[in-house]
């Protein structure tokens, strides 16, 4: 998969949202995982007959969203954005901005990794757009354990060139985990930038107030999980195992 998923297109392929009870099913809410599954454990999951759900494994196969394996096992391929419609949370990756040090005492991402974990996140992995001249400001020491991905001081004032980087990444971990967006830091277009990408291809975005240390969801999980039933027309009651 070379772009990230078209919800709106994917919405318009089905003309009703039952294929989210196969999604939901690929979660296993007691030990929070996405598992692979058989024909016959999605046909219990799920409850569709036999043709209903050939054809919606088929179709969603077709879309990229779900894999089968030579041993006839199910899995979903495509784990963003799906996996929001899920209570819970599997292990996540962050991406966030990092600028200057300034009067910062402490890098905004090591900020939002330490909130997220107290809110009961567990991030996996890291990925953090900056500068060479603005990492250059911080001690090494200060942004240990980040994974930077440094971008040209032409690209940090095109809003459409670090949209493109941020799905360069977004399309590497869409088929591994869970993903969560930062917008603290950097510069304007680079915020602007990280909540374009994060309401286009639905998936939740993180504010972090430095004064006061507090971590602030512009776009919560239960937000996005909202967002994609309506678009699927999915009303019945989720049923997770």
């Amino acid at each position: 998969m070379s772009e990230c998923l078209d919800i709106n297109k994917i919405a318009r392929s089905f003309r009703r949202g039952t294929f989210v009870k196969i999604i939901i099913a690929f979660y296993n809410k007691k030990s929070n995982i996405i598992r692979p599954l058989t024909f016959s454990d999605l046909k219990k999951l799920t409850k569709l007959a036999d043709g209903s759900l050939g054809h919606y494994l088929t179709k969603l196969m077709s879309l990229g969203i779900i894999e089968k394996d030579e041993l006839d096992l199910y899995s979903l391929r495509q784990i963003v954005p799906f996996c929001y419609l899920f209570d819970g949370l599997p292990p996540c990756t962050y991406i966030g901005l990092l600028g200057f040090k300034a009067h910062h005492t402490e890098p905004e991402p090591i900020t939002a990794l330490k909130l997220l974990k107290e809110a009961g996140v567990t991030v996996e992995e890291n990925y953090v757009i900056s500068t060479k001249t603005a990492l250059k400001t911080w001690h090494p020491e200060t942004v240990k354990g980040l994974n930077f991905v440094l971008i040209s001081e032409k690209e940090l004032f095109s809003i459409p060139q670090i949209e493109e980087r941020i799905k360069e990444i977004v399309v590497k971990e869409s088929t591994i985990r869970p993903i969560i967006l930062d917008c603290t830091s950097l510069t304007k277009t680079a915020t602007i930038a990280m909540y374009n990408v994060a309401r286009k291809y639905f998936m939740p975005l993180i504010y972090i107030y430095e004064e006061t240390k507090e971590l602030y969801w512009i776009i919560s999980p239960e937000e996005v999980k909202n967002m994609l039933l309506e678009k699927f027309k999915f009303k019945e009651q989720l049923d997770e195992s």
